[in-house]
């Protein structure tokens, strides 16, 4: 199949990118528990997808899985969640 030609429809894409993220968990965490892969976020916009993700392990990783189609690539970044604070209407 030629570069950049793949077409993905929403389910395949997030099948995909929740694949990728499966295999660098089971690839680089010590746990031996069982875990799902959540989808957070998800869009395609020209012909780019992008989908956030997470684990149900109690780790604070975040995953960014993009979708480039011009170049045929897919690629896999993934964060650490430092912190979550919340901030009410009329407090900053």
């Amino acid at each position: 199949m030629e570069k950049g030609v793949l077409s993905f429809d929403s389910g395949e894409f997030l099948n995909r990118a929740k694949t990728i993220v499966y295999n660098w968990t089971k690839e680089n965490s010590q746990t031996t528990e069982k875990f799902e892969v959540r989808t957070t976020w998800f869009a395609k916009t020209a012909d780019n997808w992008k989908a956030i993700l997470c684990t149900s392990l109690p780790d604070t990783l975040l995953f960014e899985v993009t979708y480039k189609a011009s170049k045929g690539e897919t690629y896999l970044d993934v964060y650490n969640k430092i912190e979550h604070r919340i901030f009410k209407d009329g407090t900053v």
